[in-house]
């Protein structure tokens, strides 16, 4: 996935890759993922229920009042606007809350804003904020928090993982440069009602501005503007209008929070959480023994097996809110020309990589869009692996084999530099299935390993040719991903892909305000980047949940954080 967040609501569900977390992922233990799975979030999420409750540990039973969630390294970021990390993200969820809240399908609903008001012109949304807010230091929620909240991301200090260039609200350029005090289009009109003015209308406003409120008396009192020094010191311990505070952090191992007092929506039923850091190596021990109560697995038979056999555990499978891909740099020569791109993903035998690292637990995909989301089509070329077409797309754009074999144009020889995490588990298993399968169309791969933050840093600087990764994946598709990974010049368009077609659609899509027609615009986009191929296509894994039947309430979904309905949770 991409090392930066483009915005606010990215972090809700969407950093779950392989590049970054080691994905969770699974479906049932006997089969391959169906490919034809219908792209309703209700018809692809399974639970399934434990068949022995008497066989929670007893270490976990005695823990009356107390969660532990296993996860990924906490980064120490838990403030959204600047979380980096899966544990960073979820902590925030459960700290702050927004200006809207989520349904079970992503979409935006009342919130904090228990109403907001749209202008005939699509350009100013008033938002009418509840009275009865307070952050876990008892004090009100106010717009003057919202409005500082907004700001933030606009400052020209400000470090956090938001590309505010994706938030068209008018001023916001003015104030980044120093040249306005204020963001014009930010109106505070009483202290619960607050209003906020586009540059021009933009269907994806809810999900780019509607998240976390973080406290101005708080977080205020050591900034101003130009300096957010102050406010980045206390990332570790935020103050949130959320349903749990932090109490303690520990590098490397915990977070320790406790139930907000103050929670709008009413106290919390279970008093602490903890998000302990956990390893692929012993997240299923810990489940097991009653070391924690929940965690995310890889979608092996073999783990599926593990889970059932425990009796005393619930589990919850869906797919992957990330897809996978190849990246490869559009301005390469050896990538410039679509025929290679398309050569490269007929090469590819996709099937068998998907049998190779997850038992054939996962989805073949074609197009930038989860099975789970309800814009997606299928309606696109399948590129099934196929060795003949992929050396006649070659042969056309002029790469020749010369007599080792190798293809050649213009006396260069198509060697791939492949980038790769040297701890990802999964590109071990993918790289010698990808050389072996460019092999056979006369390209050689010669793999890169490296660690992850220098191979973040090498693609977000463009300093490559080709590289394995995963990018996560909204409930809004236009804002999530198709803007941030394929408009020309996007932060996060790392394979310096253009097309006028697809920017222009983009912007189509944005000033759409039904949805419908909306969804039509995005699917096609879906179908110029099949045809494009900026990215490879690999796979969409499938993510399981699993969690101790001694709780109840938590709720696990494509599109909306878990952490959300933690507040709901109880212990039995």
């Amino acid at each position: 996935m991409k090392k930066k967040l483009i915005i606010f609501s990215v972090i809700t569900a969407m950093f779950s890759s392989i590049a970054l977390t080691g994905c969770g992922s699974s479906t049932s233990s006997n089969s391959t993922a169906k490919d034809n799975a219908e792209p309703k979030v209700e018809n692809v999420v399974k639970v399934t229920k434990a068949s022995d409750k008497s066989k929670v540990p007893d270490s976990a039973q005695k823990r009356k009042d107390t969660l532990i969630i296993g996860n990924g390294v906490p980064g120490g970021n838990f403030v959204s606007f600047y979380a980096q990390t899966l544990t960073d993200a979820y902590v925030s969820d459960a700290v702050s809350d927004g200006l809207v809240d989520w349904d079970d399908n992503g979409k935006p609903i009342p919130g904090i804003a228990k109403s907001w008001d749209i202008s005939s012109d699509g350009l100013t949304y008033t938002f009418h904020l509840r009275d009865d807010v307070k952050f876990s230091n008892g004090k009100p929620l106010t717009a003057d928090d919202v409005k500082f909240s907004l700001e933030l991301v606009f400052d020209p200090s400000f470090s956090g993982a938001v590309d505010c260039k994706s938030i068209p609200i008018k001023g916001g350029e003015a104030f980044k440069s120093g040249s306005a005090k204020d963001i014009e289009g930010i109106k505070v009109k009483d202290a619960h009602t607050i209003s906020v003015t586009l540059e021009k209308a933009n269907s994806s406003i809810l999900y780019l501005i509607g998240t976390t409120i973080i406290s101005k008396d708080y977080f205020g009192n050591d900034y101003t503007p130009g300096n957010t020094k102050g406010v980045e010191a206390k990332l570790q311990k935020p103050i949130g209008c959320g349903a749990y505070e932090v109490t303690k952090y520990i590098p490397g191992q915990e977070v320790d929070l406790t139930a907000n007092s103050y929670y709008w929506k009413g106290t919390p039923k279970i008093k602490n959480l903890i998000f302990k850091a956990t390893t692929e190596e012993n997240k299923m021990q810990n489940l097991t023994s009653g070391a924690t109560d929940i965690d995310t697995f890889d979608g092996t038979p073999e783990n599926i097996d593990q889970l059932k056999s425990m009796g005393f555990v619930d589990y919850t499978t869906f797919p992957s809110s990330s897809i996978f891909y190849i990246g490869v740099n559009c301005k390469d020569p050896k990538f410039s020309d679509k025929k290679v791109r398309q050569a490269l993903e007929y090469g590819l035998n996709r099937e068998q990589m998907a049998k190779s690292v997850f038992k054939g637990n996962a989805y073949i995909i074609n197009e930038p869009q989860s099975k789970a989301h309800a814009s997606y089509t299928n309606d696109v070329n399948q590129y099934k692996y196929n060795v003949s077409k992929a050396n006649k797309l070659l042969d056309e754009a002029g790469w020749k084999k010369g007599s080792d074999g190798i293809r050649e144009k213009d006396g260069k020889k198509f060697v791939i530099h492949l980038m790769s995490s040297s701890t990802n588990a999964a590109h071990k298993l993918e790289i010698p299935i990808i050389k072996a399968n460019y092999k056979l169309i006369g390209i050689d791969v010669e793999p890169e390993l490296m660690d992850l933050n220098t191979l973040l840093s090498k693609t977000d600087k463009k300093d490559f040719e080709a590289y394995l990764m995963g990018t996560s994946l909204g409930a809004d598709a236009l804002s999530s991903n198709l803007a941030a990974n394929f408009k020309t010049g996007a932060p996060s368009n790392n394979m310096s892909y253009s097309n006028s077609k697809v920017d222009d659609l983009i912007a189509q899509a944005y000033a759409e305000k039904d949805e419908s027609k909306k969804t039509a615009i995005e699917q096609k986009i879906y179908k110029i980047i099949n045809e494009d191929l900026p990215f490879i296509f690999t796979y969409q894994p499938q993510t399981v949940w699993a969690s101790s039947s001694r709780v109840n309430g938590v709720k696990f979904l494509p599109y909306n954080s878990y952490p959300h309905s933690l507040f709901k949770a109880e212990i039995k």
